[in-house]
């Protein structure tokens, strides 16, 4: 209670410009600590109390890339890291990275990458 008394004090004392990086710093937290979860602007929206299309339009002003463009690199970085520790099976990275199928995590990683997760990780090793 006592930390969310001071996180609404110290709100109040920015500037505008400030309250808005600190929202979008602690929606971009709230990202990558939920990569595995399905994020959409609606709920992160609906989580942060405003307005889809404000918040797109806030995201996109203050980070200078969309949103589901941030939610996707954030997705592609966790898996390369989670490929690099080589511990994991591909199937198993999806989940990881908010995919429930390891064929739509193949298609998503290929599509961003131009490799299959295997392929990246097989390059690695080279």
């Amino acid at each position: 209670m006592r930390r969310t008394a001071e996180d609404i004090f110290d709100f109040k004392r920015m500037d505008e410009r400030g309250k808005t990086a600190h929202v979008i710093d602690r929606v971009c937290q709230y990202i990558e600590e939920h990569l595995d979860k399905d994020i959409t602007l609606v709920h992160l929206a609906e989580r942060y109390f405003f307005n889809p299309s404000y918040l797109s339009r806030l995201f996109k002003q203050e980070r200078g890339i969309n949103l589901s463009e941030y939610i996707e690199k954030c997705r592609i970085r966790r898996a390369k890291e989670l490929l690099k520790e080589g511990d994991l099976k591909v199937r198993d990275v999806a989940p990881l990275v908010g995919y429930d199928a390891a064929h739509s995590f193949t298609r998503f990683f290929k599509k961003a990458t131009g490799l299959t997760p295997q392929e990246y990780r097989d390059h690695l090793v080279k």
